[in-house]
């Protein structure tokens, strides 16, 4: 991960030609917060005196000029070019004043006489008591009406041209100086972690202690639990390569997923300017929602956009997916995807579409989401096992393997709470299609079992293959479409009461209780002397002969099976005419 981000931030500064300065300094005004300058400015002929408060609008070409440089805490930053994010006062104490202290101290061997004695002039003018409180003053009065953002600065008028700190070699030199002394307080010979280059290397650079990894087995090669100063050092020229890649890819390769932040980072097979150009082009090209895909489908979601790119590019190049948590201080990675082909991408949204467009789940508008915020019922203040959501989705990208047990048990307890308050539909069909998904891709464990399908229901089994693979399942699935039958029917004749739900004992049901199941129902029917579902209940009887005692499945999956033919049950395939024309 940390190479791709590299190597789009050294094409992008080889062509750009930007100057060393040009890689430190930030935009003050990146997010539009901040539009008003507040212009501390001074007189400089022979002497340096303060001449007062100027506000001029911000403008994005100047950005060298106004040199900002945070530094991290609430002291000064590596020039005197601050956000005003609080109190006015506040912030010209803490940011300025701090700067100036500083110089008071000392000043660096890189200076010369001229610039030691101008430096020493700028600290001591701001520094006097009077002038500090006009300065304070001054501000006040003039920013008492604006309520934008506000950026504080330094410029310089000498015979009637105004220069700001950007247009003075000595503020240049000196935030340069330290940027690297930051970095020289951990210097030494050594093997640079990105270029290999056996060469002076940095290690507190601030820009990799803030990652860390959440899901250590998510991460390709047994990646570090975190970035620490001793295993991994740079060089200065991939520290800025690294520092202008990580600028890019905030500003461009931010992308969502089913609610979840990511970063796609594009990774080239081998280099090529001409290729890095036109991924990149693709990859921050803008999304408007007329934009469609191959097809001419129009884009749905923002996931789309996701294959709109893909389409567009082949596997000369592997996607980088970091998966982050934007709530956490520095940055908490939750899955980490390397080696990504746009092919797979390609052909992970081909399959969920085609499963989307099944009649069951396209009349009742079910998608495939990974079960993304599945786990969460009513009440729940956080969903169970959110963790599971990157689960599936690295199996999905990746090809791992998912336990089939595992996930019907999380699935069952889920089905299960709802099933007390029938509110389980959109839950079984969402628990559905995440199995026949990875069916499809061959990814589930435990499959197997010889495919015999019923002449009953020939065609709805056949479209479902993959997941009725055995008698038993198909047996289960049509017991739960009889039940259903017989609770619609009570509900109907009794007064929307469903007395015979206490027989399927919250889906916790043992094989005994399913075996008991179907002479139970029917003769419920018979009681009633109401229609008895002829062919749905020798179907049963068939499936379950089929299966005799190879009962070798777990009772999560027998309960899905069953509450999944229960919301089956008003599907065209288990609809007698009556039914249809009611």
């Amino acid at each position: 991960m940390i190479e791709g981000i590299k190597e789009i931030g050294e094409y992008l500064l080889s062509i750009s030609g930007k100057s060393a300065l040009a890689v430190e300094i930030e935009d003050p005004n990146a997010k539009g917060n901040y539009p008003k300058m507040v212009k501390i400015g001074f007189s400089y002929e022979r002497e340096l005196s303060y001449r007062g408060v100027f506000i001029e609008d911000y403008k994005k070409e100047n950005k060298t000029k106004y040199l900002y440089a945070k530094r991290g805490g609430s002291g000064a930053n590596f020039s005197p070019t601050a956000l005003v994010t609080d109190d006015v006062t506040k912030t010209f104490n803490n940011r300025i004043i701090k700067w100036c202290k500083n110089y008071c101290k000392g000043q660096p061997n890189i200076l010369n006489e001229n610039e030691k004695y101008f430096l020493t002039l700028l600290t001591s003018v701001v520094l006097d008591n009077d002038n500090r409180k006009k300065i304070i003053s001054d501000i006040k009065e003039k920013t008492r009406d604006i309520r934008e953002g506000k950026i504080m600065t330094f410029t310089f008028t000498k015979k009637g041209e105004e220069l700001y700190l950007g247009d003075v070699e000595l503020f240049r030199n000196l935030l340069l100086y330290e940027k690297q002394a930051k970095y020289v307080s951990h210097s030494g010979q050594g093997v640079c972690s990105l270029c290999g280059k056996e060469t002076e290397v940095f290690g507190d650079t601030g820009i990799l202690k803030t990652y860390t990894i959440d899901k250590l087995g998510f991460v390709s090669g047994g990646a570090l639990k975190e970035f620490t100063l001793k295993n991994f050092p740079l060089c200065f020229d991939c520290l800025q390569n690294l520092r202008e890649g990580i600028t890019f890819r905030d500003q461009n390769l931010n992308y969502g997923f089913y609610g979840h932040r990511y970063y796609l980072i594009p990774k080239l097979a081998v280099p090529d300017d001409t290729l890095m150009e036109q991924t990149l082009d693709i990859v921050t090209e803008k999304y408007e929602k007329a934009q469609t895909l191959k097809n001419g489908r129009v884009i749905a979601n923002e996931e789309e956009r996701l294959l709109w790119k893909t389409e567009k590019l082949g596997d000369q190049i592997s996607f980088i997916f970091e998966f982050y948590d934007p709530r956490e201080r520095g940055e908490k990675i939750l899955l980490l995807m390397e080696d990504v082909l746009p092919s797979k991408i390609t052909h992970i949204f081909k399959l969920k579409r085609e499963l989307e467009q099944l009649p069951v789940f396209q009349n009742n508008k079910i998608q495939f989401d990974f079960l993304n915020n599945f786990f969460r019922v009513p009440g729940d203040k956080q969903p169970k096992h959110k963790d599971y959501f990157f689960t599936l989705v690295n199996a999905a990208f990746k090809g791992s393997l998912i336990n089939k047990e595992h996930l019907l048990n999380l699935s069952m307890q889920i089905l299960r709470q709802l099933f007390v308050g029938e509110m389980e539909h959109t839950a079984t069909l969402r628990a559905f299609i995440t199995l026949l998904f990875y069916q499809k891709l061959g990814l589930l464990k435990n499959e197997g079992g010889e495919i015999m399908i019923s002449e009953s229901y020939l065609e709805f089994f056949k479209t479902y293959e993959g997941f009725f693979n055995t008698p038993l399942k198909r047996a289960i699935f049509l017991l739960g479409v009889f039940a259903e039958k017989l609770l619609n029917y009570q509900w109907t004749k009794r007064g929307g009461a469903k007395p015979f739900r206490k027989n399927l004992k919250g889906l916790r049901m043992a094989k005994k209780d399913f075996k008991g199941l179907l002479p139970k129902i029917q003769g419920k029917f018979m009681e009633y002397d109401a229609y008895d579902y002829p062919e749905i209940r020798e179907a049963i009887s068939h499936h379950f002969l089929q299966a005799g005692n190879d009962w070798d499945i777990g009772e999560d999956e027998l309960n899905f099976c069953f509450v999944l033919g229960m919301n089956f049950a008003g599907e065209k395939p288990f609809k007698t005419k009556k039914e249809e024309e009611s």
